[in-house]
């Protein structure tokens, strides 16, 4: 993952956490907003192990080089849909479990939570753009 697809910057990162939507799919959440900064990316991820559940910064760091690998083998469908819908989110992965997770799982669990995330998008209905169309 490049620079650009992560979210780093404290504004965006208190506008994830005050105005978000999420699934669960344990031992991770998946919360998300839409992403008023301009970005050359669709997504942009941050990824969140508390130091609460997992002692060690060893353990955390892992744990966040899986999330961030999960995410990009998986993301693709996800940033197509949301280039389709011309928009732009700040997504979030947090870490609920209190023990550490292997590859397999942690890769399914993901790969569940963005084809949530594809389903919603979809639902959803723009329907100011309908209405230009027409």
């Amino acid at each position: 993952m490049c620079k650009a697809e992560r979210l780093l910057s404290k504004k965006d990162i208190q506008l994830l956490f005050s105005k978000n939507k999420s699934f669960t799919a344990y031992p991770f959440k998946l919360i998300y907003a839409p992403n008023p900064s301009a970005q050359s990316t669709p997504t942009a991820l941050l990824t969140v192990v508390p130091k609460k559940k997992i002692k060690n910064a060893v353990g955390r760091n892992r744990i966040k080089r899986l999330i961030r690998e999960c995410w990009r083998k998986n993301k693709h469908p996800l940033n197509e849909v949301v280039r389709k819908k011309n928009k732009q989110f700040a997504v979030g992965v947090i870490f609920l479990a209190l023990e550490q997770t292997d590859y397999t799982t942690a890769n399914q669990k993901i790969n569940l939570l963005i084809q949530r995330f594809i389903e919603t998008l979809e639902k959803e209905e723009d329907i100011p753009n309908e209405k230009i169309k027409k």
